[in-house]
């Protein structure tokens, strides 16, 4: 099947992502909801720096920032916290984890490529939209259990993971409901888009 509307709100709504997954035994960053001044110094108080800010929607690396220390983080709060709407202020703090990433593209239920991303030169951020170098990639077992119990949890679909490597296993970080595939098609030289044809051509629609 194509995706849900249930998988749909679980992989925009960062924060649903990692409770659902969290529930499930999956593991994802360290992270604390931020929606006021005071709640963010908490958090601040309760992680070690670098941590990373980001909001709650939102994708291609854009409002994501790293924080080095406390006085780093309180100016970049007062951005935040002079945001018009209430909702926008409202953003996770999590644990910083490496600055390369997996991007795995599921389809069904099948993984058909992988790729390793680095940050483009003078970035920290690991992200195609960003310009990010990236490499083919084998994922361990345990990588694969991972991502089997993502789409357990979501149900098929066409997925891009994002996961952070943590020992010979891995960390979930975003699930993306539309995601894109030229870096990885060109990092793991499988045929993304032709994969996801012959998907749908089989599907009973």
């Amino acid at each position: 099947m194509l995706n849900t509307a249930s998988a749909i709100q679980i992989c925009e709504n960062k924060l649903i992502t990692r409770q659902t997954l969290s529930r499930a035994g999956i593991p994802v960053p360290e992270y604390r909801l931020v929606f006021s001044r005071e709640s963010f110094r908490e958090a601040v108080e309760a992680m070690r720096f670098p941590v990373v800010m980001k909001p709650i929607y939102g994708g291609l690396g854009k409002r994501v920032t790293l924080l080095t220390d406390k006085r780093t983080a309180e100016s970049v709060f007062d951005y935040v916290a002079d945001l018009g709407h209430g909702f926008e202020q409202a953003c996770l703090l999590e644990e910083y984890m490496s600055e390369n990433s997996w991007r795995v593209l599921v389809v069904g239920t099948r993984i058909v490529a992988a790729a390793e991303f680095q940050p483009a030169p003078g970035d920290w951020r690991s992200n195609a939209a960003l310009g990010s170098g990236h490499n083919e990639l084998e994922l361990t077992p345990k990588v694969q259990q991972v991502i089997r119990g993502v789409v357990d949890q979501i149900g098929p679909g066409i997925y891009g993971i994002d996961i952070f490597r943590r020992g010979d296993g891995g960390v979930v970080n975003e699930i993306n409901h539309a995601p894109g595939f030229r870096g990885v098609t060109e990092g793991s030289g499988v045929d993304v888009s032709d994969e996801i044809c012959r998907y749908i051509e089989g599907m009973d629609l």
